[in-house]
């Protein structure tokens, strides 16, 4: 198999395997230490959710998917599902395996029931009205 090395080179092995070295130099490198931090902890939940209930954590299933997501909904929000969601995918992704969220029609549909189901208004604040800018204004403006 040819990896485009000229017969000049006097040792493609090593050059290969420095490439390779620098690759996944390269690769490690690719995301920020806060990102590579977050993925590490939600990969390890992720693995021992698989432990926990006998479930093949590579290549994850759609169904496993959705069984973790409904897991993490119980305590946390539902945007941060999608922070643990993207640690799997980077599992996979440094396993050379696909992305296990596509198509996923099946765990969006999920992630948005879950997001229906835990949607909470944001509070809604109280106008400024006219009075309350005027009290304001007397009381931060110095008398003489």
């Amino acid at each position: 198999m040819s990896h485009g090395l000229s017969s000049a080179n006097a040792r493609p092995g090593t050059e290969l395997n420095t490439l390779q070295v620098k690759a996944q130099d390269y690769f490690a490198r690719g995301l920020a230490a806060s990102s590579h931090r977050t993925y590490t902890s939600a990969q390890k939940q992720f693995l021992q959710f698989c432990r926990d209930f006998s479930f093949d954590p590579l290549p994850a299933s759609e169904d496993t998917l959705i069984l973790f997501s409904t897991h993490l909904a119980q305590r946390i929000k539902p945007q941060s599902i999608q922070v643990y969601l993207a640690a799997v995918r980077s599992l996979h992704v440094a396993h050379g395996l696909p992305n296990p969220l596509q198509p996923g029609l099946k765990l969006k549909q999920t992630l948005r029931g879950i997001e229906r189901q835990h949607f909470s208004p944001p509070k809604q604040k109280m106008p400024l009205t006219f009075d309350i800018l005027t009290d304001l204004h007397s009381f931060i403006t110095p008398s003489s």
